[in-house]
């Protein structure tokens, strides 16, 4: 059998060299198809060899940081850290942390890069090497936490506003409430998907540094509507199929506006999140900040939560924002002047302020804000003056709620629709929430029904009777003053038209103040009578039975069982996919007079109702007299529409808005 070995003096078999080089791709799947020419063995060509010898350069000098800070025992202890009291030093050691934890990315970053693109396959020192960093890197992360911890009780301890500060960070967002058809939100979904990292093709390219850029560039693309607000909203416009604004001097400051209120909206979020606020205490800009080495995925994503709750959980920011961003523009020395040091704090370069909720918004804060449902803005309002505002600016550009319209079961192809009336109320400041009819229109004059009930009297049927009156529901001003007194006094003078509750915040609970005719809202009754023909029924007699009355409305109860407006059950309700609801009422924080405005008669459909009752407004203010008369009414909403535009719309130039016939639905 002859031996294997070699004989004395021949040669080894000459490796055979591989047809192409053995890298991958940027995409981590397609190898490289040029002739390997580098290596030891050969198997890379030029330019994937020297980014090779680059990378590996790159990442042993952020080892030898690594090591070395281990090794001098550089890094505090959290014992340590507490007994700081010099804020230079605690940034000192902070500094360190953040390169530190920076050269352990960057490392990471390498050694991922070598067995992902370079050798397939991860050597057991790599495996060794990545799982002590991934264990240095938590121990990194929180040492740096830990110092901007103790940075920030530093700084509290000597500014004047530690106390909106505590108050502000103890804040908790409900989780997953962002605005899922907010159009910045959704273009960030969708675009983050199609952004693609540079593709290396240069032997002089680092790998690292390539891969750490994109991460950044990302960033800066996510937090664009901050960073860079001229490039932002172009693309957001068509992304939203919207056509581009006009170039004018009143677009151009209207988005100035807009651009100052996203940058007082993010300062708050940093303001909000003390790793951030820390990170920020030293940076003047927006920019400053995401290029700090701490600057990580973990912000980002933090901060487009944030922005995406802007219309719920933020909304209070939002507002704030909005209002301090008007008086950027139109004071160019906009400064700390504007509040006082207990309640100013200067994040990124800019200042932002403490509104306690007693001071209204300015009505261009209402005119930009409205965008979306209404009962959320009501939290927004410090007192009746400023709902009012807001349910005017409302009137000017939202459609009305959906309660405002309903099926018109005479004739389907109609509907009855007080959208019209119902701005004419908020803007004469009368707050209607809810409008009910109450039950098909047309049995509510047909009167007495015959029954299948047995009689006891010869000769006759048992007959039912039943009313279901319309209602509206919704308040005024609890402080009486000259339109409020007006209003009531106008229904006090209609029994024929409307029975009236009302109930004050300020009152003891429950106490129910009744005017007017029946407030039954639903009742019935049975009676004897001969029998004619269905077209002749007999006058209904004998006593009512109440099924569900005015207190039933407000408080719940009564035959069906039906929540009340102002019980908790109406108040923290359930949607359709089981989300927590709240009524128009429930986030306001101020004292306002309920009412319940009935159908006198049980015979009107609500929509009617609400006319006269808008009508009665109308008399309250001067605007019409005598009995209604439709004519007269659309001449005076008019009027009333006019009058309201010029004062609350007077900071928009002039023709910046239309006055048309609000006595039309649309």
């Amino acid at each position: 059998m002859p031996s294997k070995k070699h004989r004395k003096g021949s040669k080894p078999t000459p490796r055979t060299l591989p047809a192409q080089c053995s890298t991958l791709l940027d995409d981590e799947v397609t190898r490289c198809s040029a002739t390997p020419t580098h290596g030891n063995p050969i198997e890379r060509c030029h330019v994937h060899h020297e980014q090779y010898q680059t990378m590996t350069k790159r990442y042993k000098q952020a080892q030898k940081f690594v090591d070395e800070t281990l090794a001098g025992a550089l890094m505090p202890t959290k014992e340590e850290i507490l007994g700081y009291t010099s804020l230079p030093t605690v940034f000192e050691k902070a500094r360190l942390m953040k390169k530190y934890v920076n050269a352990i990315r960057e490392e990471r970053t390498g050694r991922e890069i070598h067995h992902q693109r370079f050798f397939l396959k991860v050597d057991d020192g790599h495996k060794i090497r990545i799982k002590l960093l991934a264990k240095q890197m938590t121990v990194g992360v929180e040492l740096r936490d830990a110092l901007e911890a103790q940075a920030l009780a530093l700084h509290l301890t000597t500014n004047p506003a530690k106390d909106w500060m505590h108050e502000f960070q103890a804040i908790s967002p409900d989780p997953g409430k962002d605005s899922i058809h907010d159009p910045i939100s959704l273009y960030l979904r969708f675009s983050e998907t199609k952004w693609k990292n540079e593709v290396a093709v240069n032997a002089d390219d680092d790998l690292i540094a390539l891969k750490l850029r994109f991460r950044r560039e990302v960033y800066f693309k996510l937090l664009a509507v901050f960073l860079d607000p001229d490039t932002f909203w172009p693309e957001i416009h068509r992304f939203d199929n919207q056509p581009p604004q006009p170039d004018t001097d009143e677009t151009r400051q209207l988005r100035k506006i807009i651009d100052n209120a996203y940058g007082q909206y993010f300062r708050r979020i940093v303001f909000h999140d003390p790793h951030l606020f820390v990170m920020a205490l030293d940076k003047v800009s927006f920019k400053d900040l995401v290029m700090d080495d701490a600057f990580s995925w973990d912000h980002v994503q933090s901060i487009i939560r944030m922005l995406g709750q802007r219309l719920s959980f933020g909304l209070t920011w939002w507002k704030d924002s909005l209002t301090e961003a008007i008086f950027i523009k139109d004071s160019a020395e906009a400064s700390a002047n504007m509040g006082s040091l207990e309640n100013r704090v200067k994040v990124l370069g800019g200042w932002i302020y403490n509104n306690k909720r007693n001071t209204p918004a300015p009505n261009k804060v209402w005119w930009e804000k409205l965008k979306d449902i209404e009962n959320r803005y009501v939290r927004l309002c410090c007192n009746f003056d400023e709902l009012h505002l807001f349910l005017t600016m409302s009137a000017f550009v939202m459609p009305a709620p959906s309660f405002c319209t309903t099926g018109n079961l005479e004739n389907p192809s109609e509907s009855w629709d007080s959208t019209a009336t119902r701005k004419h109320l908020s803007i004469c400041g009368v707050i209607v929430t809810g409008m009910i009819n109450g039950g098909n229109q047309k049995t509510k004059h047909l009167g007495p029904i015959p029954s299948f009930i047995p009689s006891k009297q010869p000769g006759c049927r048992t007959w039912v009777e039943m009313e279901v009156r319309a209602y509206i529901f919704g308040a005024i001003r609890n402080e009486p003053d000259d339109f409020t007194t007006a209003f009531l006094n106008e229904l006090r003078a209609r029994p024929d038209l409307f029975s009236v509750v009302t109930r004050s915040d300020t009152d003891p609970p429950r106490k129910l103040e009744t005017f007017g005719g029946v407030t039954d809202q639903v009742r019935l009754r049975q009676f004897e009578a001969p029998f004619h023909s269905a077209y002749h029924r007999p006058t209904g007699s004998g006593n009512w039975e109440v099924q569900r009355s005015a207190f039933n409305v407000l408080y719940g109860g009564g035959a069906d069982k039906t929540a009340g407006y102002l019980s908790d059950e109406f108040n923290i309700g359930k949607d359709s996919k089981g989300r927590g609801t709240h009524s128009f009422f429930f986030h306001k924080h101020f004292p306002i007079k309920y009412f319940l405005i009935l159908d006198a008669s049980a015979t009107a459909n609500v929509h009617d109702l609400a006319r006269q009752v808008a009508w009665a407004a109308f008399r309250a203010h001067g605007l019409v007299q005598g009995g209604y008369d439709e004519r007269k009414y659309d001449r005076a909403s008019d009027v009333l529409f006019k009058k309201s535009a010029r004062e609350r719309l007077s900071f928009l130039p002039e023709g910046g808005y239309a006055v048309g016939n609000l006595a039309s639905p649309n």
